[in-house]
Order: structure tokens, then sequence, then C-alpha cells
């Protein structure tokens, strides 16, 4: 069976909608109940605009619906495919949903580095396929868009050159659900 994105896309919809009620529910129910929102359908959208960065090989027909694919075994060719079949995710589309969800938990980090040019600013823990805006600041009141990126891998660097001003640099994700 051919995987229809646009049917993916609805499901994934629909699911996060289902879920987003849910955890409002339960959040006004159990205010001391802390929940994290971790929208998969950016993920998945991703994956499927840039399979070869994820090393997919196919994400619109699932491995085990595929006449072409004879080796149909865990270490086969199939396990470079997004999916198994029309619904379950290849062991590597697993762990990038366990990378996401666990960068949701931990929450992105900061880190700056020295270079001989002037400094690096370093991200980690992003949530792969969620659109970043760094910006800076002189005195933290007046802020300025630096970059903005939409997250392919869980860390993002840039190289800022050396300037006579000290600046302050934050890191802002919407919320898309």
């Amino acid at each position: 069976m051919i995987l229809d994105p646009t049917l993916a896309r609805e499901r994934t919809r629909e699911i996060n909608a289902a879920l987003n009620t849910v955890a409002s529910q339960l959040a006004a129910k159990y205010p001391d109940l802390r929940l994290w929102r971790i929208d998969i359908f950016a993920l998945f959208d991703a994956m499927v605009t840039n399979p070869d960065h994820f090393g997919f090989t196919r994400t619109d027909l699932g491995a085990l619906e595929d006449p072409q694919l004879t080796d149909r075994s865990y270490q086969g060719p199939g396990k470079e495919y997004m999916f198994w079949d029309s619904n379950h995710l290849t062991a590597k589309g697993h762990t990038l949903l366990a990378k996401v969800f666990f960068a949701a938990l931990r929450g992105s980090s900061l880190s700056i580095n020295r270079e001989t040019s002037g400094f690096r600013v370093v991200f980690d823990c992003l949530q792969i396929g969620k659109t970043y805006h760094v910006q800076q600041s002189v005195n933290l009141l007046h802020w300025e868009e630096f970059a903005s990126f939409c997250a392919l891998d869980s860390g993002w660097e840039q190289e800022v050159p050396s300037s006579s001003t000290w600046c302050f640099f934050r890191l802002l994700c919407p919320l898309e659900f």
C-alpha cells in the first residue's frame, strides 16, 4: 500500500488534537500534574520532507509492502525505510521519536565556545522538526533576530565573529499545536 502523505498529516493532526484535549482536561483536573506536550507532526513532516537527511530511503511505502524489496529482515535494506507497513515506524523512525521525547523532557541548553575569530553559540537537545529563533540583545531589553532555523538534528551551532560589544543570546520556539 502506497502511503499517502496527506492522509498521514491528517491522522497526525487528529491525534494531536485529541491528545491536546485530553491533556487540557487532565491539567485542569490535576493542577500539580506536570505534562509535556510533544508535537510529533513537525517531526513526521521533517522526516517526509527531508528523508535523505534522516537516512530514509523510502517514506511513501512500507518495507513489508514494497514488492521490489526481497530481503525483509530487520537488518535488511527495509530498515532504512520510514515505515514497516502503513501504520508502524521502523526502528530508525522510533529512534528519532525517542530523541524528540528526550529533548522535550531534558530541554535545550546553550553553550558558548571560544573560537580564534570569535566564539561559537551551540544549542543541544533541540526537538527535530521544530522551528527555532535565536535572538541577541546588548541590554536584555531589546532583542533582534540573529538566526532562524528548522531543527533537522538535535543540535545547532553558529560561529559569531568577535566584536567589542557584549551580547546576550536566547532561543525561542513557538508552541505549535
